[in-house]
């Protein structure tokens, strides 16, 4: 993950924040232990140290480890070896008897670092190999510390940003290309993404992309044919029965319409928070009300099935969403407590300009389910504990620690779990969840069968919600695991 600053109102930090996926991207990550850069002769800065490489083993002057240079791994290419053997010999929980993998010496330190719950890590390297099998072992007892290989990291931290997008839909092609025997059929539609409310079905067969036939054309090229970037749109030929439809659709991870017969409400929806979710969300309700022939008066959020993404996001969204004329660092936002940030505390009016509107609580209401976590649950106790919304949903996932995501030298990247959050009330969710005001447990199983969303209207029009006893949650979407972070699980599909 490339360093990046984020100026802030009233606020300055170098950060990269990646929460508990919600990533927590405060800057701490990267290289901060290796801020000393070797020469391409791999020498260095200290006159007294000298670092050798044989083949692929590293060897110091001023220690007794022995680290092993991955083939992937460039060393000419401005990376410090010198200052991983420096950090890593701080630390005898990165030690062993034999040679050790130079990444996993590297991310051990960082877990040395960071690690929230340090009684809990190896007591020496001995018998792990990678750095993959030292988190396997953490994840015995903790489903948050995440280990990702480069391809995955890359994906995942591009997302995070806000660089790219999906559309929201599964696939397979079941040979080399495609011909009208092997088609690239759809095989899973991602619930209130934009390929389920643009009408993608499973099953269906895509021959074309913008008028462009798949034939003979192999899946790497076709996926280069797709969107992948926020709004970018894209017209697909399916065939559906024997009958071809086009279907106009976008890779979109914020999504937004009015609803009601007199377009009065707006529907607003993000489905992880990247570094852009606080502007996009702002941007699209400006968007719903200039197409509104009113002003609007009544506000739907979906965070439902959002695992998180960037607390930075959270924090720019509860600030746009909450009506605060308070004096500065009155009202707070969350409160961080871990092994970087102690007691560390966020304040409405630090991290945006701008705000929605003083929507009453009656006009104001955001969806959750058991899907909705970290930086979701960030907004959504904050928006209870100041009044400012209607919960209705489900109880949330109960996930209220976070994480540094910190790159590694091969291109890799591991999620450290670093802090506890806790929302303004001061009580913590971590395990436990966010209660909704209204229990809604019927999940939607399509686009006009949405039980949750027709109780939130009929809230905003009459005041009352409507009991739905039958519950749909695996038709809608599987529970997410609690043996994995669930920001990280929406990665681990064949995803367009």
């Amino acid at each position: 993950m490339a360093f990046m600053t984020t100026s802030f109102k009233n606020k300055n930090r170098s950060i990269r924040s990646t929460q508990s996926f919600s990533i927590f991207y405060w800057i701490l990550i990267g290289f901060l232990a290796l801020s000393g850069c070797a020469s391409p002769n791999n020498s260095s800065d200290d006159s007294d140290t000298i670092i050798s490489i044989n083949g692929n083993r590293a060897t110091s002057t001023d220690s007794d480890l022995v680290l092993l240079i991955p083939e992937d791994v460039d060393i000419a290419d401005g990376y410090s070896i010198a200052a991983i053997f420096q950090i890593v010999d701080t630390f005898s929980g990165c030690k062993a008897d034999e040679a050790l993998d130079l990444v996993l010496a590297q991310a051990c330190a960082f877990f040395q670092q960071y690690y929230l719950f340090p009684e809990q890590l190896p007591t020496s390297l001995d018998g792990f190999i990678n750095i993959e099998s030292y988190v396997n072992q953490l994840q015995k007892t903790d489903p948050y510390s995440v280990y990702l290989p480069p391809q995955q990291y890359s994906e995942i931290i591009s997302s995070l940003e806000g660089e790219s997008a999906k559309i929201g839909f599964g696939y397979e092609l079941l040979a080399e290309t495609v011909s009208s025997a092997n088609p690239l059929r759809v095989t899973r539609i991602i619930p209130l993404s934009r390929a389920w409310f643009d009408g993608l079905q499973v099953g269906d067969q895509i021959t074309a992309i913008n008028g462009n036939s798949l034939e003979g054309l192999n899946l790497e090229t076709i996926l280069g044919m797709l969107p992948n970037m926020e709004s970018e749109q894209t017209a697909l030929t399916i065939k559906r029965a024997g009958e071809e439809q086009t279907i106009q659709t976008a890779a979109e991870e914020h999504i937004a319409f009015l609803l009601g017969d007199n377009k009065d409400i707006a529907y607003l929806r993000a489905t992880q928070y990247t570094l852009q979710t606080g502007k996009r969300i702002r941007e699209d309700f400006e968007s719903l009300q200039g197409q509104s022939t009113g002003t609007i008066k009544k506000l739907v959020l979906d965070l439902r099935n959002n695992g998180g993404g960037s607390v930075t996001a959270a924090l720019e969204l509860v600030d746009y969403l909450i009506d605060n004329d308070t004096p500065p660092q009155t009202n707070p936002i969350l409160i961080t407590d871990g092994t970087i940030f102690k007691n560390q505390t966020d304040y409405l009016g630090e991290y945006s300009d701008f705000n929605v509107g003083n929507f009453a609580k009656d006009n104001f209401v955001v969806l959750i389910n058991g899907n909705s976590a970290s930086a979701t649950e960030i907004t959504v106790a904050a928006l209870k504990d100041y009044d400012t919304a209607t919960i209705i949903g489900e109880q949330s996932f109960g996930k209220g620690i976070s994480q540094n995501a910190i790159d590694l030298i091969d291109g890799s990247g591991i999620f450290v779990p670093s802090h506890y959050l806790l929302p303004p009330s001061g009580e913590a969710y971590h395990s436990v969840g966010i209660e909704p005001h209204y229990t809604v447990s019927a999940n939607p199983t399509s686009v006009t069968n949405d039980p949750q969303l027709e109780a939130a209207i009929g809230f905003l029009r009459t005041g009352i919600v409507t009991a739905y006893s039958q519950s749909f949650s695996q038709l809608f979407l599987t529970s997410l695991s609690r043996q994995t972070d669930p920001w990280v699980q929406q990665y681990q599909y064949k995803l367009q």
